[in-house]
């Protein structure tokens, strides 16, 4: 029996059969022993089946949902691993990354997440390094070095990025999963801000490397034609989640989305200045992104916000472990 902590790699994929089977063959040559693979699929409709048959060792899992959120929750209730870490179909880890992301725990038993470095298709372009995200759902992601923002009363908290992060089981059960409300973007954001709301620590980790291909997808068509509408609705929706008590709850709504829709118009702005997008473009994006906003609103002020442990640990216990 290896002596190494087990992990559980969750991957979650949709008609990327191709970049699938390279993100599969890079993780055969990790240099580490004790971890499995599951596999969220679905609703793939391309080749991504024949993908998975050349790797039985993989756990398989179906959904008919699109929700990040849901499908990651799934693969969860699916694994058997102490710890969980996450990786996109369309992303390749270094040979070291589950190592160094296990390196991390070991460290300190108050950590409950690590984030790694993320690349670009540029080798050069660093997508993720030290990431924060502050009160109002605005990520700064490329940082030189760790900060100290694991308050639970702070207005900035470290951060991860979803194709390159890992967990400890039981820091997961106790807050009771990811939102599935965040059906695509801040799902990696709000679980990092329970946690450290919870009294855990997120750590960061510049040698836990992966480059990240950014495949066109349903949400990502094209760099700037990208689902805004979820992207603010859940920006929005993070902030008034994790905003000021009741109390204050109107007002911090009023500065949230006044905060966050300026930001974002100047950066549409400048786009549209720059010829980066079309007039057309501008215009579904400034729509789409508007709609989001209010969808956002209103999913908050009916949110209860209340999570319940999931009794993630006793799954553990009867769920069998199948070694990659």
């Amino acid at each position: 029996m290896s002596s190494e902590p087990s992990f559980s790699i969750i991957v979650i994929t949709y008609n990327r059969a191709h970049y699938l089977e390279s993100c599969l063959r890079r993780l055969e040559l990790l240099d580490y022993s004790n971890f499995e693979v599951v596999v969220v699929n679905g609703p793939s409709t391309d080749d991504t089946v024949r993908v998975l048959d050349l790797f039985p060792r993989a756990q398989i899992c179906t959904t008919e949902s699109r929700n990040v959120s849901r499908s990651r929750n799934l693969g969860l209730h699916a694994s058997g691993g102490e710890f969980v870490a996450f990786i996109d179909d369309d992303a390749l880890a270094s040979r070291d990354c589950l190592r160094e992301l296990a390196g991390s725990f070991d460290s300190s038993a108050a950590v409950g997440g690590v984030g790694g470095l993320v690349y670009g298709v540029n080798p050069r372009r660093v997508d993720f390094s030290y990431g924060i995200v502050d009160s109002y759902g605005r990520v700064d992601p490329v940082r030189t070095q760790q900060g100290d923002y694991n308050h639970p009363n702070g207005s900035r908290f470290n951060s991860v990025m979803g194709t390159n992060c890992g967990f400890r089981r039981l820091a997961l059960s106790q807050i009771g999963l990811f939102d599935e409300e965040f059906d695509y973007y801040h799902d990696e954001a709000d679980i990092c801000r329970r946690l450290i709301g919870a009294g855990w620590q997120i750590a960061h980790n510049p040698r836990a490397r992966v480059v990240h291909l950014s495949a066109a997808g349903p949400n990502r068509p094209s760099r700037f034609d990208v689902n805004w509408h979820a992207i603010l609705k859940n920006t929005v929706y993070f902030a008034l989640k994790h905003g000021t008590g009741r109390k204050w709850r109107r007002v911090h709504s009023c500065r949230a989305i006044d905060v966050i829709w300026r930001s974002r118009f100047l950066e549409f702005s400048r786009w549209l200045l720059f010829r980066k997008v079309s007039s057309r473009l501008y215009w579904k994006i400034l729509r789409s992104a508007y709609s989001g906003v209010w969808a956002g609103y209103h999913k908050a002020r009916s949110a209860s916000f209340i999570s319940s442990p999931v009794p993630l640990e006793e799954e553990r216990e009867i769920r069998p472990f199948h070694p990659f």
